[in-house]
């Protein structure tokens, strides 16, 4: 998935030298514990000790940070969409595509899928008891507040639920105020303990006093980046993949298929976010997250459509590091891309989160409307800009297209 938690590999000794050759991989997992389908969430504990990671074949895995050794697996009703570790490690929530969330007791021990009916039943009426709240559309995050008094989910309906933990029946309130499925939530730092913050599929971050279900700051990303406003038939917009928080208020925010980055400053005196950069990357970012020394960790992929009539280049860099000042620590990036890779058989698909946006156009007409685009453009000639550039316009019916002049068609 492109996520970054966590390493197992000594970056920061030994590359003073500046002879770097790529490694083999040598701490592959025993055959009986690695993860048989691709890792589409993942927690790490308050106190650093466990990983859970919850794979697309519904199986939960439960790793010992020091040792990375499996601690136990279990199946679950449905594929995960959200992770987290409640204060103790205890328990970890998970939601699910399905929308209901579940508390479930941290296992050593491998709960293995029930084969007879009999058992399946009641497995089915265990797993139950452990359900806790319900949304009628898609989780698509989760998250537990520092006292564990409250579990906090967000929906592909645009919707924020506050919840009491762990009788999430009980609803505090909602922080309703985005207009599209709202990808990620996470509680901002500070002394009070009451903002959180969210991304989602409107091209806004915002900020909420979430006990009060206030909104108390819109972000809008297109006006930051210079872009015209979305039009009202549009089917897509800017979508915020996922946000990461370090220890000194920096938020880095992750754009779903941009080459930008926007790092924010979390400013609790004023109540607000403020702009501190645009990072540009030379790909795709999937993810990012902040060390214990501050640095920026960034995953690329390349950009998957070059210019037409352009040779593709070669992305190497799948990793970005930047200090503390958001500037690219080549020697460690360099470090970390020569360490070495493992072939997998097939690439899965690195940019779902656009598939939770609700389309109220047939599939049929947005192809038709998108071939009657570019063949509008090639008759503009070779001055007209390339499709790249023009890759997020809004998205016209073919009957509101301008159509090329006889001639020049």
């Amino acid at each position: 998935t492109g996520s970054i938690v966590s390493s197992t590999v000594a970056l920061e000794e030994g590359r003073e030298s500046g002879d770097l050759q790529a490694q083999p991989l040598t701490n592959s997992p025993d055959p009986q514990e690695e993860n048989k389908a691709i890792i589409s969430v993942l927690a790490i504990s308050r106190d650093g000790a466990f990983l859970a990671t919850a794979a697309d074949d519904k199986i939960m895995k439960l790793w010992d940070m020091d040792s990375w050794k499996c601690l136990g697996s279990r199946t679950l009703e449905r594929r995960s969409n959200g992770l987290d570790f409640n204060k103790d490690s205890s328990y970890i929530v998970t939601a699910d595509k399905f929308g209901d969330v579940y508390n479930l007791p941290r296992v050593t021990e491998d709960v293995v899928e029930p084969q007879s009916s009999e058992k399946a039943d009641e497995a089915d009426e265990l797993y139950s008891k452990d359900l806790i709240l319900g949304h009628v559309s898609m989780v698509t995050d989760v998250t537990l507040t520092e006292d564990n008094k409250f579990v906090i989910t967000s929906d592909r309906d645009e919707h924020i639920r506050v919840s009491r933990y762990p009788k999430g029946h009980i609803i505090e309130t909602y922080c309703l105020g985005h207009t599209s499925f709202v990808t990620t939530i996470r509680l901002l730092p500070g002394t009070s303990q009451k903002y959180l913050i969210s991304g989602a599929g409107d091209a806004t971050i915002r900020v909420w006093e979430f006990l009060k279900g206030q909104q108390v700051q819109v972000f809008d990303i297109r006006e930051t980046l210079g872009m015209p406003p979305v039009e009202d038939d549009a089917e897509e917009d800017v979508t915020v993949h996922s946000i990461a928080i370090s220890a000194t208020n920096q938020i880095v925010v992750v754009l779903e298929r941009m080459n930008k980055m926007l790092i924010l400053n979390w400013n609790e005196t004023e109540t607000k976010v403020e702009l501190v950069k645009v990072l540009e990357l030379d790909g795709y970012a999937l993810g990012a997250d902040f060390d214990h020394s501050g640095k920026l960790w960034v995953s690329i992929v390349p950009e998957d459509d070059a210019d037409e009539g352009s040779e593709p280049v070669k992305q190497t860099r799948l990793v970005a590091v930047y200090d503390q000042e958001f500037n690219l620590c080549e020697d460690l990036a360099k470090y970390v891309n020569v360490f070495g890779s493992k072939t997998v058989q097939e690439i899965p698909e690195l940019f779902q989160i656009e598939g939770l946006r609700k389309h109220t156009t047939d599939w049929r007409e947005l192809k038709k409307a998108r071939e009657e685009r570019e063949a509008l453009r090639a008759a503009e000639g070779p001055d007209a800009v390339p499709n790249k550039k023009r890759k997020r316009s809004s998205r016209r019916m073919p009957e509101q297209l301008e159509q090329p002049d006889s001639e020049t068609a």
